[in-house]
């Protein structure tokens, strides 16, 4: 989602992600465990990861399944929020087989569709993994309206900032809570790519945060997000603070200063809950897949 000060990165593309060496300098550093602590370091740090990579961003989407795939095994249970065309619903599905679900929301139709075609034709034995619900997850029950924009990405429950004109077409889709939807045990992953309606899925899922304490990935974008959804960026903070998360953004850096917030032009977080002690696993995610 488009935000302020960001830079072009067309999240579509996947370019080959490149693995560091033990003794590459990641962004002016030799340790992405050693991340910037004060606002003004922070960014430095990401201009600094601007300028090496030509004005474009790196492939986030890579970071996001390098990640899971260290933290899911055979067994667990994911959750894949705007599953779209099943990018990281099948490797997730993969990394949990065969005993393991994956519990794939995606409201629009026409997407539903082709992500079941899509797993009959390339990857049948993964059906009976794949659990694909046609609804949207929020913090409440019932009917709403779903926005579908002709990019079908962009499409959400609010209307929102599009990167053009995009002519919108107005549905009414059924609805519903991650707490009404998922009892079961153990949720290990979640991913929430909802153009804007994460802190309200969020909402809707505080006991299976409470009672399962998975790690989480949601899309943010802190200057937007917000005000399209109605509620200030404090509640989101203080949410994760009653939950006791700690907030990563997608290249690890720990968001635990307030004052971070104010160069976040980055649009994906982690939250991982502080007793697993889960940020070497993402930060080393990010270090595999940032070309530098």
């Amino acid at each position: 989602m488009p935000a302020r000060n960001r830079p072009s990165w067309n999240r579509f593309v996947r370019p080959p992600a490149r693995r560091l060496r033990d003794n590459q300098v990641f962004g002016g550093r030799s340790d992405v465990l050693n991340p910037p602590s004060s606002l003004a370091e922070l960014r430095a740090y990401y201009d600094s990861l601007y300028e090496k990579t030509g004005g474009k961003w790196f492939d986030f989407e890579a970071i996001i399944q390098r990640a899971y795939e260290a933290l899911l095994k055979p067994g667990d249970i994911a959750i894949d929020g705007g599953a779209h065309l099943g990018a990281h619903t099948i490797p997730m599905a993969r990394k949990v087989a065969p005993e393991g679900k994956v519990y794939a929301f995606e409201p629009i139709h026409e997407l539903v569709k082709r992500l079941r075609e899509r797993i009959r034709s390339e990857c049948p034995e993964l059906t009976g993994v794949i659990r694909i619900h046609e609804i949207a997850i929020s913090d409440h029950g019932g009917i709403d309206e779903f926005l579908v924009a002709a990019d079908p990405a962009y499409s959400g429950l609010r209307e929102r900032v599009y990167p053009h004109e995009m002519p919108l077409d107005r549905r009414k889709v059924l609805v519903d809570t991650l707490d009404n939807f998922i009892p079961f045990s153990p949720v290990r992953f979640i991913k929430l790519d909802l153009e804007g309606g994460e802190f309200h899925a969020l909402k809707g899922a505080r006991n299976l945060l409470k009672r399962e304490r998975p790690a989480i990935v949601f899309e943010y974008d802190r200057f937007n997000t917000p005000r399209f959804y109605n509620y200030e960026h404090a509640e989101l903070l203080d949410f994760w603070d009653s939950l006791n998360y700690q907030i990563l953004d997608i290249i690890g850096t720990p968001f635990d200063q307030p004052e971070l917030w104010q160069a976040a032009t980055l649009w994906y977080y982690f939250a991982l809950p502080r007793e697993a002690d889960l940020a070497g696993t993402i930060q080393s995610a990010a270090r595999a897949c940032i070309p530098l």
